[in-house]
């Protein structure tokens, strides 16, 4: 178990080859919260279809924020990728 998610290289080459073979992509504000003892992070990139539906590439980790915990040895993480297709907003 790793402390932190590491070197993105690999994925960053991946998602980078996409979004430019697609264009159109921007960044994603990153969002991070806490949901009791862990924490959570995503950033990724998305783009708006004519069909105002969303394509999203993006990646959420997720890694025990708790002090004691962390000191007993928990400080793994999961790490997910991401490849969405959204709804278009309904206020829009």
């Amino acid at each position: 178990m790793q402390a932190d998610v590491g070197n993105m290289d690999a994925y960053r080459a991946i998602a980078n080859t996409y979004e430019a073979a697609i264009g159109g992509f921007s960044p994603i504000d990153p969002m991070e919260a806490d949901q009791n003892d862990i924490h959570i992070r995503a950033v990724g990139e998305a783009r708006t279809l004519p069909d105002k539906t969303q394509e999203s590439l993006f990646f959420f980790e997720q890694s025990v924020s708790d002090p004691k915990r962390r000191a007993a040895g928990e400080t793994g993480f999961t790490l997910r990728f991401v490849h969405q297709y959204a709804p278009p907003d309904p206020t829009d």
